[in-house]
């Protein structure tokens, strides 16, 4: 009471400042959060709750799915490029492990179609396809725990000279396996709960 008599400023704004005999402070607005860190604070921690009651949690977490499989499962060895490829992507999404427990069947089918020809019977462009089969099998008794097909495709140009066409096929190739490889240990990251100890 005694400062707002004698400090009206003190009494009419909250702010960080004594007043002139010292008896008091009040807090600065500046020094309390804002309102949208408030704000996005409770909203983070809502919807935490809610994807925990959901039985969610993150693929990479201490404890998800994907920190599970990492180091678990053997790609057969590649024979050619597109498989190597395709080992290669697969070994860095979940690791390289040549004793893994679990051990990954594959095979690669590859169709090659002209997508674009001229009058003269010139193609300038290819559409390739690509299906994948895998299976993973447990390496103690192999018995095949998860199966499945997956296909992709792509394109390139060959109107380039003869070796960038070239250089551009093993590109779209590769690329290709790649993406192959993503998509499956996408199928597994949701399967593997159901097979994993």
């Amino acid at each position: 009471m005694l400062c707002a008599r004698h400090c009206p400023r003190a009494a009419r704004r909250r702010s960080s400042s004594w007043c002139r005999d010292g008896s008091s402070m009040s807090l600065s607005d500046n020094a309390k959060p804002g309102r949208r860190a408030v704000l996005a604070g409770m909203g983070a921690a809502a919807s935490t709750a809610v994807l925990a009651a959901c039985g969610f949690s993150p693929a990479y977490g201490p404890n998800g799915i994907g920190t599970r499989l990492r180091n678990q499962i053997v790609a057969d060895a590649p024979d050619s490029r597109t498989e190597y490829a395709f080992v290669a992507q697969l070994e860095d999404r979940l690791g390289r492990n040549l004793s893994a427990p679990y051990a990954l069947r594959y095979a690669l089918t590859t169709s090659e179609d002209g997508v674009a020809i001229t009058a003269d019977q010139v193609t300038q462009r290819y559409h390739i396809a690509r299906q994948l089969t895998y299976s993973v099998v447990e390496q103690s008794s192999q018995t095949v725990l998860t199966r499945g097909t997956l296909s992709n495709f792509t394109s390139y140009s060959t109107t380039g000279s003869t070796v960038s066409t070239r250089a551009a096929e093993i590109d779209a190739e590769e690329r290709l396996a790649r993406a192959l490889a993503d998509e499956m240990v996408t199928r597994l990251l949701g399967t593997a709960d159901r097979w994993l100890p």
